[in-house]
C-alpha cells in the first residue's frame, strides 16, 4: 500500500482548505492538491497544517485515515482520538476509530465507535457501511446481532453486496444453508467479480448434507480465476477433488 491514487491527496486538500483557517494554514492545505506521491505525503501535508493550526480535527482525522492505510492502528487511532477530543460530535472519527479498533481485535470498542458514529448521524451517507461493519464486529460474538445489522444495512442499501456476503456467513453459522446460498447468490449477482463470495457459497455447497461437491468444485475454480494469489483457493480445490475421487470409488 506504498501509494495511493490522486483522487485521495485532493480529498485531502479540500476537507483541508474549506475549513476556516489562517491564510498560511490555507496556504498549506492547497499545497496538498498538488501532491502527486503516496501516504507518506500526505501525511506530510497534514503535519504541517497541524503545525500551522493544531485544534484543525479534519487534519487529525485525515492524517488518521492516512496511518490506517499504512496498517499503523495504533497511531490512526490516537489521530482520531485528538480529533473526537476537538470535535466531540465528529462522526466519522468514530466510525474509521471503529475500523481501527476492529483491525486491532477489539470488536467492544469497535461496536461502542460505530454505535456513537450512528448515534451522531443516523441517516448520514455512510449509515449502510456503519451497520454493515457494526454486523462484521457483532459476527466476533454474537451471530444473531450481527445478522440484525446486516439486515438493517441491506434495508439501507440494497447494493450493500459486502453485507449479503457477511450475512451469508451469519446463515452459514446458524446452519441456515438455503439462505446463506440465497445471499451469496445475490452477492455475486451485484458485483460477479467477488471472489471470496464464490469461496464462501462454495463451504456451503460443501457443507450441506450429501456435500454438492460439483457446484463447490466450480465455485472454488472461479474463487482461484479471481484470486490466484489466495491459498485457500487452491487448497480447497484439491480438497473437494479428493472427496470427488474418493465417492467415485464406493
Amino acid at each position: 500500500m506504498g501509494r495511493i491514487g490522486t483522487g485521495f491527496l485532493v480529498a485531502v486538500a479540500l476537507s483541508l482548505a474549506f475549513l476556516s483557517q489562517p491564510a498560511a494554514a490555507q496556504s498549506a492545505a492547497e499545497r496538498c492538491e498538488k501532491l502527486s506521491g503516496g501516504l507518506d505525503a500526505a501525511i506530510a501535508a497534514c503535519d504541517e497544517a497541524l503545525r500551522l493550526d493544531p485544534k484543525n480535527a479534519a487534519a487529525y482525522y485525515i492524517r488518521g485515515r492516512t496511518w490506517y492505510f499504512k496498517r499503523d492502528y495504533d497511531l490512526a487511532i490516537a489521530d482520531y482520538d485528538r480529533a473526537i477530543e476537538l470535535d466531540p460530535k465528529y462522526a466519522r472519527a468514530y466510525y474509521n476509530r471503529g475500523h481501527a479498533w476492529l483491525m486491532k481485535g477489539d470488536p467492544d470498542r469497535s461496536i461502542a465507535d460505530y454505535n456513537r458514529a450512528i448515534e451522531l448521524d443516523p441517516i448520514g451517507t455512510k449509515t449502510s457501511s456503519v451497520y454493515y461493519w457494526r454486523g462484521f464486529a457483532w459476527s466476533k460474538k454474537d451471530t444473531d446481532r450481527a445478522l440484525a445489522d446486516y439486515n438493517r444495512a441491506i434495508e439501507l442499501d440494497p447494493k450493500n453486496a459486502l453485507a449479503y456476503n457477511d450475512r451469508g456467513a451469519a446463515w452459514r453459522m446458524k446452519g441456515d444453508y438455503d439462505r446463506a446460498i440465497a445471499d451469496y447468490n445475490r452477492a455475486i449477482e451485484l458485483d460477479p467479480k467477488y471472489d471470496r463470495a464464490y469461496y464462501n457459497r462454495g463451504l456451503v455447497h460443501e457443507d450441506r448434507e450429501g456435500g454438492d461437491l460439483a457446484s463447490a468444485l466450480a465455485d472454488f475454480r472461479t474463487f482461484v480465476s479471481l484470486n490466484r494469489f489466495d491459498p485457500d483457493g487452491p487448497r480447497a480445490v484439491s480438497r473437494i477433488e479428493a472427496k470427488i475421487d474418493a465417492r467415485n470409488k464406493r
